[in-house]
């Protein structure tokens, strides 16, 4: 009857784990942690829109993911990324900035309070209630009749000049591509009333450090332009330019020479989201923000001559958040290998368990009898024709029964003694020792002689024990020499 086979429970596991990293290679399980706001995703906060525009309207636009600086002088922007910059990273931002490089930054929504000081960049997140413009000082400022013989032309002439826009009658700043709207040059007449506010804010109140709608304006564009925030630019010192305020008067976006290069600061990274590039108005602005930071009024001229730089949109944070240190393994770039060496070490172990395959068949069986191993000993002895080593160790093992049993009174070459315990004659003791000590020193010794002097040392070893055999006659000595 056959031994029914059935699985190891070890087996189990370990076919599991070598189908789960199989699998693996094909569908990642965890997926990939990128974000969701970054220029490869289409969501609402994604900036696939942003790069898609600045594409069309600019030579030289790329993302770069594998290193934080560029390596030729460029308009680098960091938008909403998932970590920070450390230390030492603000310090390769810094030098690259000083050597005429642009750094367009904005927080991201979960932490506004950023404080990179290296770079001189502050931004903090401020509540609901300071965030969302009231109707009023929107109304106010968009109702707001222009002087008398004022048009709109004067007005921007004028907005120009004092280097701040003046207020226009009415923009529907949530209007956006889809319906078809132009901007200002399609706002009401001066003494039209202000729309209403689509959701007041005593009618949809927020939570502290929420995004809310705000309303701006920009010294880049003409009217005002809406769009979500929950922090405002720290602007400590005379050298920041505010470029984008609110009506209420928080900095929302300011720039700062730093040696040969600037720092521009955006409060919000949904300037630059999908949301706002289908608004017309909120296009407009991100586009202006970002040909704002390719003009280098402080860079002298021999980094100037090479021409405008390039804007590089970095999503080294987004995807080196992730995968730090022994985490790289797991990247996209290096994730097929570590599986595939993983399942080698799977496989390697799994061999190394036991062996594959049903149980080997044993050819040759053991010796189980004294008999046997006494054969293959004599057979082995013969074969190397060699009987003086066989006489030597015998007489060694009668050296170390000696020691065992008398100690140092009785030694194999005290011939009297041996002769007297065993109950032989003196004389055929020292002659069969004589003999068996020639054999040991000879090089060449017969199986016959060895056995005789052999055969005679076991009847002086059992003569020592106290065994008493009969005498053999004269016939069985002649027959075997002893």
């Amino acid at each position: 009857m056959t031994k029914k086979r059935r699985l190891l429970q070890s087996d189990v596991m370990w076919a599991a784990a070598t189908v789960m990293l199989v699998l693996l290679q094909f569908w990642w399980i965890p997926g990939d942690a990128g974000s969701a706001a970054d220029s490869y995703s289409n969501t609402v906060d994604g900036k696939l829109g942003l790069y898609h525009v600045l594409s069309q309207l600019f030579p030289a636009v790329k993302r770069e993911s594998e290193s934080l600086i560029p390596r030729v002088r460029s308009e680098l922007m960091i938008i909403g990324p998932d970590r920070y910059p450390s230390t030492q990273e603000q310090q390769q931002l810094y030098s690259f900035v000083t050597g005429g490089g642009t750094l367009v930054f904005a927080p991201k929504y979960a932490d506004a309070n950023v404080d990179l000081t290296l770079l001189g960049i502050k931004t903090i997140a401020r509540s609901a209630d300071s965030v969302t413009e009231s109707p009023s000082a929107i109304g106010s400022s968009q109702s707001s009749p222009l002087p008398p013989g004022a048009t709109n032309d004067s007005a921007s002439e004028e907005a120009d000049s004092n280097g701040k826009a003046a207020p226009v009658d009415s923009v529907d700043s949530g209007s956006g591509l889809e319906n078809g709207a132009t901007g200002n040059s399609q706002s009401a007449p001066a003494n039209s009333p202000a729309p209403p506010s689509a959701t007041p804010a005593a009618e949809s109140p927020v939570a502290n450090f929420e995004t809310a709608q705000v309303t701006v304006n920009s010294t880049l564009t003409d009217g005002t332009v809406s769009f979500r925030s929950n922090a405002e630019v720290v602007t400590s010192g005379e050298d920041w330019e505010k470029i984008v305020t609110s009506v209420s008067g928080q900095t929302l976006v300011a720039a700062r020479p730093v040696g040969f290069g600037q720092i521009l600061v955006c409060a919000s990274p949904d300037i630059f989201s999908n949301r706002s590039m289908l608004q017309k108005d909120g296009c407009r602005l991100a586009v202006r923000i970002v040909e704002r930071g390719r003009t280098a009024p402080h860079a002298p001229e021999w980094i100037t001559s090479a021409g405008p730089p390039g804007v590089v949109i970095s999503e080294y944070f987004n995807a080196s958040d992730s995968f730090q240190s022994t985490g790289v393994l797991l990247s996209p770039s290096l994730r097929m290998g570590t599986l595939q060496m993983l399942l080698v070490a799977v496989l390697a172990i799994w061999m190394a368990f036991h062996r594959f395959g049903p149980a080997k068949y044993v050819m040759h069986s053991r010796r189980r009898t004294l008999t046997e191993s006494a054969q293959s000993v004599g057979n082995l002895q013969y074969r190397l024709r060699d009987g003086g080593t066989i006489v030597a160790n015998y007489l060694e093992y009668m050296n170390s029964q000696l020691r065992r049993r008398y100690g140092s009174l009785l030694r194999v070459d005290d011939t009297a003694a041996l002769a007297r315990r065993s109950g032989m004659e003196e004389q055929e003791v020292s002659q069969n020792l004589q003999r068996a000590k020639e054999l040991v020193s000879r090089r060449r010794v017969s199986s016959a002689e060895a056995s005789r002097s052999i055969r005679w040392l076991c009847r002086l070893m059992q003569g020592l024990s106290g065994i008493r055999t009969a005498t053999p006659t004269k016939a069985a000595v002649d027959k075997t020499g002893m």
